[in-house]
């Protein structure tokens, strides 16, 4: 394979992904995303999903995981029962063991696009449906151990090795964030606004985000994939910013929740060309 090629993700890039809602869409044309994610041990994880994917612009979300409670008493806009989805969000507040109670390895196999987290990130292995997998260093580390990838201090061939020998989707998280498609040298690269996105939860509003984002594009290629994802990151990073500046000249610590909220303004940034 040639020598792989990082790129700057831009908003330019964002803006020939993201949409603006027309007086044509309904619910179901604006995206239907699906979550089965959080656990009797992460409950949080579900309802941090689930409002990052309504921020970011899906028409309708479906919950069918755990704690339905909780995402009904945050979201009651939330429909828990299963349906049509253009793209599902699985493995976020899992262990591998509830990832597989849960279904996940039977979406895997299905037609709809899947966004792997967490627990679900070790069952994905070159997956019928088209799929993203989203490790942070650690656990990309460990599923390049668990596929028998070896690893160099190249990080961009590594990702890119990663995808091409799963054939999925990989994000790397982190504060330069790194997409690859199976079987091109091509990366795309976020880096991070700001740094107090580092805090725990902002994982699975991210997750829940790029489902959306997804769900909207109804991408039928690993390339289409890719972008949608990048798309999905470079949101999330700006919504971080915004939120830390939110309310003070100086930015400030905040939680999951705060990006969520500050989603919708990402969105509208994009659209708008200035971001």
């Amino acid at each position: 394979m040639a020598s792989t090629r990082a790129q700057t993700f831009t908003i330019a890039h964002a803006r020939t992904v993201i949409r603006a809602a027309t007086a044509t869409d309904d619910k179901y044309s604006r995206g239907v995303v699906g979550l089965c994610t959080g656990s009797a041990t992460y409950p949080g994880a579900a309802v941090l999903g689930v409002e990052g994917a309504w921020r970011a612009g899906a028409g309708l979300v479906r919950y069918v995981g755990a704690a339905p409670d909780l995402v009904l008493a945050r979201r009651p806009e939330t429909v828990t029962v299963t349906g049509r989805c253009d793209a599902w969000v699985v493995g976020s507040g899992q262990t591998r063991e509830d990832a597989v109670a849960a279904g996940t390895t039977e979406l895997l196999v299905g037609e709809t696009p899947v966004v792997a987290d967490a627990g679900a990130l070790e069952l994905v292995d070159c997956p019928h449906a088209l799929t993203v997998v989203t490790p942070h260093a650690g656990e990309f580390a460990r599923l390049a151990a668990h596929h028998s990838i070896a690893l160099t201090p190249d990080t961009e061939a590594n990702v890119v090795a990663m995808a091409t020998a799963l054939r999925v989707v990989v994000v790397l998280k982190g504060s330069r964030t790194l997409v690859a498609s199976p079987g091109t040298p091509n990366v795309w690269s976020i880096d991070v606004e700001t740094p107090w996105l580092a805090t725990a939860g902002t994982g699975d509003v991210l997750a829940g985000m790029m489902g959306s984002v997804i769900a909207q594009v109804r991408p039928t290629t690993h390339e289409e994939l890719a972008r949608a994802a990048a798309t999905a990151v470079f949101l999330h990073s700006r919504a971080g910013e915004l939120a830390a500046a939110h309310g003070s000249a100086v930015p400030h610590p905040i939680v999951a929740l705060d990006v969520a909220a500050a989603a919708p303004t990402a969105v509208a940034e994009v659209l708008g060309g200035t971001a």
